[in-house]
């Protein structure tokens, strides 16, 4: 998968929102059970990304401890996809 998209980060009051819980896996990801309003909006470009080459995808059939096993392995095949030869 190749970002070639543009899009929009959206920054959030994090008054309802709770962080991850403490398991044996953890994903970084906040959530909220209301709705709520940005506080502002940031337009980003692919080139936006420095870490760009460690961005990895999933399919949506897949659990997410598999996700979390095959991340690393997906992000180096995608660094090696896009990284130049030194001449």
């Amino acid at each position: 998968m190749v970002l070639k998209m543009s899009g929009t980060i959206y920054l959030l009051p994090k008054d309802t929102f709770n962080g991850p819980e403490q398991k044996a896996a953890v994903f970084d990801e906040w959530t909220s059970w209301t709705s709520v309003k940005p506080l502002a909006r940031i337009h980003v470009e692919p080139s936006d990304f420095i870490f760009l080459d460690h961005v990895a995808a999933n399919k949506s059939t897949e659990s997410a401890a598999w996700t979390w096993l095959l991340y690393k392995w997906r992000s180096r095949a995608r660094k090696r996809m896009h990284s130049t030869p030194q001449v």
